[in-house]
């Protein structure tokens, strides 16, 4: 397994021991004396990890059978400190008792007879005394999520960055990508490089467009991922139990003070920070982690549109958007989920100016007419986030461009609806949220 050459480390039992660091922050205000919680969850499937000895020496025997579970909290090194062992049960679950209550940041570890690591899951918020955290059942997915989460700490990567139920929330794959992932310790740091992209350009776009309550986000975060490990741990699909959590994450996203145009806009930062940091990374990987954030994009714009109103403008952008979802899903390629992307302005955009157009009075000239589409032709041109964000490498200059691109959608917008005569019924605030939804995605750049 590999740790920080600053951590001391002792192999005892397929379990690693940490011998005097006690230098986790999640340990900050936890007391001996408190009632110790218990963690439980089940294995669902076993791999080779890059924190195996034996790692693809031999990956049939590495990914053997798992044999006992270790739950440890995180040093700020990445190192890991066994709070509590127990036995994987015949029919895989586990039940982890004694462990230290009010502790964040804890992963679970399965381990085979021979002591190779085989999966692992993260424990989310902080145990409680006399409380059992149920986890996510281990499998590749969650291993990389373990995984990367450790590099994140051993990087001196922040706390916050670094939240588990956010890591799970952008970090999402198919499970034989993710098997991949585990097994290759260069495929878990780029994966961790483009997370802490992804993230601090989700973070930083939402702080400059008003969120000021950042733990509140991730308050909500956390529950909605406890709420995924019990509806997993309870036999519900991972596709369901995920559909469900993003949904959660939509409410998450606002919870902190920010508006919805702004989630939407944050989303689309987040995406474009993933995807520039694995341009050059595994493929399969790639496509799947641009999936699930062009995804989470997608069902934020879809709400914003939801939220514009009953017109026929926001059912054609809300239509749209569910279109590209379900055509994301089914991409086999990068190509074809930014062919969707693009799908949804070719469907919904002349639908949009021709509602919008269709307000306006009928004694309204035809050359007057002729001057509004122009201007609202400007409106749209200035709404293409993507091309916004096209050249924009560092999550700065990504945040940049999210925080620009608002205040010009709007000033686009305010000027189109000012030219506009007074029973138009045209709202500068509606007409500005259904332009970053129909146009407010992220950049992606093709394969190759």
């Amino acid at each position: 397994m590999q740790f920080s050459q600053r951590s001391s480390i002792l192999l005892v039992s397929g379990l690693v021991l940490l011998a005097g660091c006690d230098n986790d922050s999640s340990l900050v205000g936890s007391d001996p004396d408190d009632e110790t919680a218990v963690v439980a969850g089940q294995v669902e499937s076993t791999h080779a990890t890059s924190a195996s000895p034996a790692m693809a020496s031999d990956a049939a025997t590495v990914a053997a059978e798992a044999s006992t579970v270790a739950v440890a909290a995180v040093q700020s090194d990445g190192a890991l400190q066994v709070l509590a062992e127990a036995e994987v049960q015949a029919d895989g679950r586990f039940h982890l008792e004694d462990v230290p209550a009010a502790r964040s940041g804890l992963v679970v570890s399965a381990r085979s007879a021979g002591g190779d690591e085989v999966g692992r899951v993260l424990v989310h918020g902080e145990t409680r005394g006399g409380v059992t955290t149920t986890t996510a059942p281990i499998n590749a997915e969650t291993t990389v999520q373990g995984l990367v989460h450790q590099r994140l700490a051993a990087a001196g990567v922040s706390a916050e960055i670094r939240n588990t139920a956010q890591l799970a929330l952008l970090l999402r794959m198919d499970e034989s990508t993710a098997a991949e992932v585990a097994a290759s310790a260069q495929a878990i740091q780029a994966v961790a490089d483009a997370y802490v992209k992804g993230a601090s350009a989700l973070d930083q776009s939402l702080a400059a467009m008003g969120e000021s309550d950042q733990a509140a986000r991730i308050d909500v975060l956390v529950e909605g991922r406890l709420d995924y490990a019990r509806s997993r741990d309870q036999g519900q699909s991972s596709d369901a139990a995920h559909d469900a959590f993003l949904d959660v994450a939509l409410d998450a996203l606002v919870a902190g003070g920010a508006d919805l145009d702004a989630a939407a806009l944050a989303t689309a930062a987040a995406a474009t920070g993933l995807d520039r940091a694995m341009e050059e990374a595994d493929p399969n990987a790639r496509l799947d982690l641009a999936k699930n954030a062009v995804e989470l994009n997608l069902r934020t714009r879809s709400k914003l549109a939801g939220e514009a109103g009953d017109s026929d403008a926001a059912s054609i952008a809300a239509s749209a958007l569910a279109d590209a979802r379900a055509n994301v899903r089914a991409s086999e390629s990068l190509d074809q989920v930014i062919a969707a992307l693009a799908e949804v302005e070719a469907e919904a955009g002349d639908a949009l100016q021709e509602s919008i157009m269709d307000r306006l009075p009928e004694e309204v000239p035809e050359v007057v007419r002729a001057q509004l589409r122009v201007r609202l032709d400007t409106a749209f041109a200035s709404a293409d986030l993507s091309a916004r964000l096209d050249g924009s490498a560092d999550v700065q200059s990504i945040v940049d461009a999210v925080v620009a691109h608002r205040e010009q959608v709007r000033s686009a917008v305010e000027a189109f609806v000012d030219e506009l005569p007074a029973d138009a019924e045209v709202r500068a605030e509606v007409l500005a949220e259904l332009l970053i939804a129909v146009k407010g995605g992220p950049d992606l750049h093709q394969d190759g």
